[in-house]
C-alpha cells in the first residue's frame, strides 16, 4: 500500500514539475523538483527495501524540506507535522 502512495507522490510532483507554476517571484515547480524530488526518490528506496529506519530518518528529511519550501515561498503559516499518536489506535 505504501508503494502506491509514494508512486502516486511521485506523479505529482512530476506534474508540478512540468507544470511551471509560478506563485509571485517564486518558481514553484523549479522548486519543487530541486527541494523534493532527490529526497523522495530515498524515502522510495526505503519503502522498496521495507527499512523502517531508514524510512523513519528519511520521511523527516523530506517533511524538513517541505517546511523549508514553505519558508522560502512565504507560506510560513503552513507546516507539516509528523504524527504523534498511533494512527491506528482509533
Amino acid at each position: 500500500m505504501s508503494e502506491c502512495y509514494a508512486h502516486e507522490i511521485e506523479e505529482t510532483i512530476e506534474e508540478i514539475e512540468a507544470a511551471n507554476v509560478m506563485d509571485e517571484c517564486f518558481g514553484i515547480s523549479k522548486l519543487v523538483g530541486t527541494m523534493t524530488n532527490l529526497m523522495f526518490k530515498k524515502v522510495e528506496v526505503t519503502i522498496e527495501n521495507r527499512d523502517k529506519t531508514a524510512f523513519s530518518i528519511f520521511y523527516k528529511l523530506i517533511v524538513q524540506s517541505c517546511n523549508s519550501f514553505l519558508q522560502t515561498t512565504k507560506h510560513h503559516f503552513n507546516k507539516i507535522e509528523t504524527p504523534t499518536n498511533d494512527l491506528l489506535s482509533n
